[in-house]
């Protein structure tokens, strides 16, 4: 599973649509920096320039081509965005545990520095994802 399907539920049309037309990544550059904001589709130089500043030339245009000029309200997509930051906490701390040697407690306490998050929402999010683990994995036997 991707991690776009994994957060897909969390996400309204409107970014859904942008994903289809950026992908991904671009998306949660475009939500990080603009989320929350009416955002003018325009070609004035103010807008398609700060735009271009967080996605780049090419998505700049991709999204401008398909958005038009009309203004779009860019949802801030909180909880989305924290269960990629959850997933991804997840996934570094198996690494560092099994793949690194570390022992939990040392890979917690890089991944707070690493993603700015106290050691409860670190463990939280550990705990989470090795629920949902054990729980795909019985209901395959």
């Amino acid at each position: 599973m991707s991690e776009f399907e994994s957060i897909e539920h969390y996400l309204p049309e409107t970014v859904k649509e942008i994903v289809g037309v950026i992908g991904l990544p671009a998306t949660e550059k475009l939500i990080k920096a603009f989320g929350g904001f009416s955002f003018q589709f325009s070609n004035g130089k103010i807008y398609f320039d700060r735009l271009k500043e967080v996605l780049g030339q090419d998505d700049t245009v991709k999204l401008q081509a398909y958005m038009g000029a009309g203004e779009v309200y860019i949802p801030r997509c909180e909880t989305a965005l924290r269960m990629l930051r959850n997933q991804q906490i997840y996934t570094d701390y198996c690494q560092l545990t099994e793949q690194n040697g570390l022992s939990g407690r040392l890979a917690i306490m890089q991944l707070c520095q690493k993603y700015g998050v106290c050691d409860r929402i670190a463990w939280e999010a550990v705990r989470y994802f090795k629920r949902k683990q054990t729980s795909i994995q019985k209901t395959l036997f």
